[in-house]
């Protein structure tokens, strides 16, 4: 009986796993830039990019020159946001602050993919 039970636990546990799967979706890092009009984000601004599918979300924050990873999210299409956060000191003299504008990017991303750019001109 235990000869038999040693024969049958590990091909019900292989078989078991293989009918679960193995750690769930698949996923990738991607990374990009972020410019305006082609140049780097003004000093002191910063910049948030959401990717949202389904349920399924990141976001990242570019440094001083642009650049962004996402070190992991699940592989499929996302519809990117862009949240421009305009630093105090980039405020002309006399104009009060802007609130936070989010705009959608128009194009999608597909992960694994990339790098992706995005042009803060061609955000709406």
């Amino acid at each position: 009986m235990q000869i038999l039970s040693r024969a049958i636990l590990p091909t019900l546990c292989l078989g078991l796993l293989a009918i679960v799967g193995c750690g769930g979706a698949a996923s990738s890092p991607i990374s990009g830039e972020v410019t305006f009009g082609g140049n780097p984000i003004p000093e002191g601004d910063q910049i948030t990019i959401s990717l949202d599918a389904n349920g399924k979300a990141a976001s990242a924050t570019p440094d001083a020159t642009g650049k962004f990873t996402i070190a992991k999210i699940e592989n499929g299409t996302y519809k990117i946001k862009v949240t421009h956060y305009v630093s105090a000191a980039n405020v002309p003299k006399g104009k009060a602050p802007t609130p936070p504008q989010t705009k959608d990017y128009p194009d999608t991303w597909t992960v694994p993919g990339g790098p992706y750019k995005i042009d803060m001109t061609s955000v709406k």
